[in-house]
């Protein structure tokens, strides 16, 4: 087992390495695994309607059918222009981070009225609100933002793997 988690944490951190290495070509491969994940979910609702004459939950719609068309179009689309979907990623998340800044101002709102502390989560939230517009408007420093994010992650995660695992094996040659 403490193999397996040196070995993990061995690939962890090459991945880590790699990913910073070229964060732009990290967030492209995302794209692809997410393009090919809903190519197959499209081509699978499309053959299930036809052999089942019924949806996925077991219900005969025309949706399902329509779904599975839109779900592999879109998958050939990021399948043949990952930038597309590079693009779209990073409008979504900027969106994401606009929207929690918009609940924190929302929170704030409401720790006033309850007489509780709030300033610091209003400027919290109005900083996660320019934050994601800028995301938002410089979607390929957003993209190559989040490769960077993912090969630190995958850094960090690998670095711990093999730290647990080697306090393990010197706590048991010690005991």
């Amino acid at each position: 087992m403490k193999t397996l988690s040196i070995g993990m944490g061995i690939v962890y951190t090459i991945l880590g390495i790699i990913c910073l290495m070229s964060p732009a070509q990290t967030i492209s491969v995302i794209t692809y695994i997410i393009a090919f994940m809903i190519l197959a979910a499209g081509i699978f609702l499309i053959v299930s309607y036809f052999v089942n004459r019924s949806s996925f939950f077991g219900i005969g719609s025309g949706w399902t059918l329509f779904y599975g068309i839109v779900s592999t179009l879109l998958g050939i689309l990021l399948l043949f222009n990952p930038g597309f979907g590079n693009i779209m990623f990073s409008l979504c998340f900027g969106a994401w981070v606009v929207f929690t800044g918009g609940i924190k101002i929302s929170n704030a709102v409401s720790l006033k009225r309850l007489g509780e502390p709030w300033a610091l989560v209003m400027i919290l939230g109005i900083i996660s609100i320019l934050l994601g517009i800028f995301l938002i408007s410089r979607p390929i420093i957003t993209s190559i933002s989040i490769g960077i994010f993912i090969g630190i992650s995958l850094l960090i995660e690998g670095i711990s793997y093999i730290a647990v695992s080697y306090t393990h094996l010197r706590a048991h040659e010690t005991a």
